[in-house]
């Protein structure tokens, strides 16, 4: 089996014009399919540019997916090979039924067969095409499907709606029909039947497929197939215009893994927490701390034992036409000597502001929820929005540390808060932070401080060096609680508890 890496999950699919290429796949349809023997066909136009198509088909007139979903022959023919694709070709009305149950279960069973038993294999759905004229059988019951234009909206709205919900690709055949139809009326694309394809119609379709499953320009076709240059050289080109240069639109090579995550930094000793994980189209995947650690939860959580800059991988693996792709993603993550916090704890109203801090440091950076840098936030405090989490990179002596994201908390229901009498903060209110107080606190007051004294439960006065006019260091304390007098500068006196630990 090959192997192949996305990093960044960047998948960049090269089409070698000189290269050849061989698919393997399996055709589980009915006449739409044996009639004028499409699979053989393509494998003629897939010859003509050098390209070989191995195949095999179990079809049989009238059948539905959900006949095949059931029919030994078909399983069995599942489990026979190493299948690039699988293509799935409904009966040509029952897409278009008001209900369309029956093609919506007989895709899902013979998905989940493939995804069980042939995880490597890509499903494509075969999109048909509306009846020339409609489809009178069901008309009268519902009356959509009364004309060919009904019938293909409805058509493809179906089979565009299951093959993304069962993440198939999509050979658009009946979208390249409505354009031939309507752009080049003279060429015939029915049977007298108005149901089944003429040559011309089959090679619409050979087209087509040769375009999906290879991914490669359809005008590099030379073999017309018996029909008149003209008529083949319009069917490639239209082809190339609608399915080659679309090909996102009808999910090709969509199926691929993407790996993303975001974390934030938790609450214990370098400590990161994964705490956004999308899985994308992928069989395994495996993380990597860049310590030796490694993890295979959805969301784990990791301590580092020593400060440095590290490097979190998301490896993602799925098994996609016979190779083992990997989607890497990284992010890094960085420990420092210091370890900032951000204070107070606050609960507002719905829609108030208020502001946070953190300690001093050379610079800083405030982060939305999201991972987001705040625009314009680099300063040591923050206007900060009930409701909303916050966390800060600060920067000390070149070395950036990312701190626990807070939540700023809301009043629910609180009939206060619409009458604006919810208790807040008085201009004299003093906070200490970090609290509980390892070496440093700093002090945030909306007043101008004239002198702060602190003293122990004894009442005694104790000692703290003062760092700037709102920091200190307690280092020399012994750890208990203290109470911390400020003298603001008209003369009140305010005071507040920390503890030291």
């Amino acid at each position: 089996m090959k192997h192949t890496i996305l990093v960044f999950f960047l998948l960049v699919w090269v089409t070698t014009f000189g290269q050849s290429q061989t698919r393997r796949v399996l055709f589980l349809g009915n006449s739409y399919t044996y009639v004028n023997d499409l699979p053989q066909m393509i494998a003629d136009l897939a010859l003509s540019t050098g390209d070989v198509l191995i195949y095999d088909s179990h079809l049989i007139g009238g059948y539905t997916l959900e006949d095949h979903s059931t029919d030994p022959t078909s399983l069995n023919k599942i489990l026979s090979g190493n299948w690039d694709y699988i293509v799935l070709q409904e009966q040509s009305q029952r897409p278009a039924f008001i209900n369309p149950v029956g093609f919506m279960g007989g895709f899902m069973e013979l998905k989940n067969y493939i995804t069980s038993n042939k995880p490597c294999a890509q499903i494509t759905s075969f999109m048909t095409w509306g009846h020339q004229n409609g489809d009178a059988q069901n008309c009268p019951a519902n009356p959509a499907v009364c004309t060919y234009i009904g019938m293909q909206n409805l058509i493809t709205e179906r089979y565009m709606e299951f093959s993304d919900f069962f993440e198939s690709e999509v050979t658009p055949v009946g979208t390249v029909w409505k354009y031939m139809r309507e752009h080049y009326p003279a060429i015939n694309l029915y049977q007298p039947d108005e149901s089944h394809p003429s040559l011309a119609g089959s090679y619409l379709a050979a087209c087509c497929f040769y375009t999906s499953l290879f991914r490669k320009d359809p005008t590099l076709i030379t073999n017309n197939s018996g029909l008149d240059a003209n008529t083949a050289t319009n069917i490639r080109n239209v082809t190339k215009l609608l399915v080659y240069d679309e090909q996102p639109d009808w999910y090709i090579g969509r199926y691929i893994p993407h790996s993303n995550f975001n974390y934030v930094i938790g609450e214990g000793q370098n400590e990161v927490l994964i705490n956004s994980h999308t899985p994308t189209y992928r069989d395994s995947f495996s993380w990597d701390f860049g310590d030796g650690a490694t993890a295979t939860t959805l969301l784990p959580t990791h301590s580092y034992a020593a400060d440095g800059l590290y490097t979190i991988s998301l490896t993602s693996y799925q098994c996609y036409l016979g190779e083992l792709l990997e989607s890497v993603f990284t992010r890094t993550v960085r420990f420092c000597a210091h370890t900032n916090t951000i204070s107070p704890d606050l609960i507002l109203c719905p829609g108030e502001t208020d502001t946070l801090w953190t300690q001093p440091a050379d610079s800083y950076q405030w982060y939305d929820d999201s991972g987001n840098p705040v625009a314009g936030a680099t300063n040591q405090s923050l206007i900060a929005i009930a409701g909303g989490s916050y966390s800060v990179l600060t920067t000390i002596d070149g070395c950036a540390e990312m701190s626990v994201q807070i939540f700023v908390d809301m009043y629910l229901d609180n009939p206060d808060c619409s009458l604006g009498i919810v208790d807040k903060p008085n201009d004299s209110e003093i906070t200490v932070f970090p609290n509980p107080v390892g070496e440093e606190f700093y002090i945030r007051t909306n007043r101008p401080i004239n002198t702060i004294a602190v003293n122990d439960v004894a009442g005694k006065q104790v000692h703290v060096l003062q760092i700037s006019p709102t920091v200190f260091n307690v280092s020399g304390l012994v750890k208990g609680i203290y109470l911390l007098n400020i003298t603001l500068e008209n003369g009140q006196s305010v005071s507040t508890k920390f503890i030291k630990q």
